[in-house]
C-alpha cells in the first residue's frame, strides 16, 4: 500500500481480478457503483479507478444527481 501525499488515502495497486469477474455483470462495468476496480473513494463525488486492462488509473465524477 502506499499512501498518497495530495489526498492523504491509502492507495493499493490493483491485481488483475478483471478477468474473473467478467461473469459478474456490471461489477465488470468502470460506471458501475460496484465496479471491483476501485483504487479509492476520494469524496462521495469522486473516486479513483483502475482501467479493465490494469493499464492505467482513472479519476472519476459521478454527475449531479448520482448515489
Amino acid at each position: 500500500m502506499v499512501k498518497d501525499k495530495t489526498f492523504g488515502v491509502l492507495i493499493r495497486p490493483a491485481r488483475n481480478a478483471f478477468h474473473s469477474a467478467e461473469s459478474a455483470g456490471s461489477q465488470y462495468h468502470e460506471t458501475s457503483d460496484h465496479y471491483v476496480g476501485v483504487i479509492a473513494h476520494l469524496c462521495p463525488r469522486h473516486r479513483v479507478i483502475v482501467c479493465r486492462d490494469s493499464i492505467q488509473w482513472i479519476l472519476q465524477r459521478r454527475k449531479n444527481g448520482g448515489g
